[in-house]
């Protein structure tokens, strides 16, 4: 039976702490992981042993040393095996098969119109994880390496027991599922909001290594961030801190109610301009717009608008600059709640971040007392995936979240 109370806490604070200072600053030794985290020679001695027994370490060269014996080098071992990695997402659904160090080894992606058919979205999710299954590498002619985990992102609220609770860009609400992934493919899944993985993807391996505290933002069909403080993840009462999305930005949305997204989202995710645009367009004003949809404003997207507002389209730019300043709003409540190390811009409408993160921080300028660095992800649609990895890879071993 495992330990219970604070000892037992404390040595899974212990054993990440290991873990995180080995997989960053490897190969090290054991003396000098013990140096660095103020540990007992003992206290590393045994756990660096139970990691070795895990297959997450592994010894190396020898290193150097004036006198007495060379010490050995502990690395961690990414390709002990491997992760699923699924981000859900309202217009799409990326997975990918990573190693430990979040080296890609096989992708999949697929498209599909907004709506709310909760069994197509499943069937579709169910079925790209099969293909990433199938596609896990031999390794030494040894027979497929292990999948360790499943790791799901899904834009929406998600209890700690892996139950969707709302959705609503997939029309899933108390959906069960990962009881539903873990019994179709027998192999241990993590459920988890996806910017919540996002911002945990940051930390391991995107502009959060090394901090602390960070915000996660993403905006695309919704908007969500997640909270990194003091080096572990946020969750909230309800398991919903982060649900940016409900931001209140004006006054006339207050005493509204919002069922399905959110008054942030209202306003400045993909669909918002996207709307917005159609609507400035009803009245049939000429606009580049319309060139880049063919005349076809059923098929515009958030893309096109962007695009337009490159080219100089002055409705298009109106709408950028609306969507700026009201996202500079909720960055400003996030900023002055949380005083992060860094917020990190995720999602498909910062893939035009030319057009938004300088007029962001314009407007953010004197607004906040200490403005932090605001970036844009360098992992890009990369995060919620490898997020997942770093999830799977601490839920499977009872590990939990720090930095070193």
């Amino acid at each position: 039976m495992p330990p219970s109370g604070k000892p037992a806490l404390l040595q899974r604070i212990n054993k990440s702490a290991i873990l995180d200072l080995i997989r960053e600053r490897g190969p090290i030794s054991r003396t000098d992981v013990a140096r660095q985290l103020h540990l007992s020679q003992a206290t590393v001695t045994r756990i660096v042993q139970k990691l070795l027994d895990d297959k997450f370490l592994i010894e190396v060269a020898h290193g150097n040393s004036v006198t007495g014996r060379k010490p050995i080098l502990l690395q961690f071992n990414y390709k002990a095996s491997l992760i699923v990695g699924v981000d859900q997402g309202g217009t799409k659904i990326a997975g990918a098969l990573a190693d430990l160090e979040g080296e890609l080894l096989a992708w999949q992606r697929v498209s599909y119109e907004p709506g709310n058919d909760r069994a197509r979205r499943l069937d579709k999710l169910l079925a790209v994880i099969a293909d990433l299954l199938v596609a896990a590498p031999e390794t030494n002619g040894d027979g497929p390496r292990t999948i360790r985990g499943i790791g799901i992102g899904v834009p929406g609220v998600v209890r700690r027991d892996g139950t969707v609770v709302w959705a609503p860009a997939l029309g899933w609400r108390d959906l069960p599922l990962k009881q539903i992934v873990k019994e179709r493919f027998g192999i241990p899944t993590f459920v988890e909001n996806d910017t919540n993985l996002a911002a945990l993807g940051e930390l391991w391996f995107g502009a959060g290594k090394g901090l602390r505290n960070l915000i996660s933002i993403s905006v695309g069909t919704g908007i969500g961030a997640g909270l990194i403080v003091d080096g572990r993840l946020y969750r909230g009462r309800t398991d919903s801190a982060g649900e940016i999305g409900y931001v209140v930005t004006d006054r006339t949305q207050l005493g509204r109610t919002f069922d399905g997204f959110g008054p942030l989202e209202t306003l400045a995710s993909g669909p918002a301009i996207t709307e917005r645009a159609r609507a400035l367009l009803a009245d049939g004003r000429p606009s580049r717009m319309h060139d880049l949809v063919g005349g076809d404003l059923s098929s515009l997207t958030a893309k096109e608008v962007c695009q337009a507002a490159r080219e100089g389209d002055p409705t298009a730019q109106q709408i950028v600059s609306d969507t700026a300043s009201t996202l500079a709003i909720a960055l400003s409540n996030a900023i002055s709640l949380f005083d992060p190390d860094v917020v990190i811009l995720n999602g498909g409408v910062f893939r035009s971040a030319d057009l938004f993160l300088d007029p962001i921080r314009q407007r953010l300028q004197g607004t906040v007392p200490d403005l932090p660095p605001i970036v844009v992800s360098p992992l890009g649609e990369d995060a919620v995936v490898k997020g997942a990895i770093a999830y799977a890879i601490h839920a499977t071993d009872d590990f939990v979240f720090v930095t070193a």
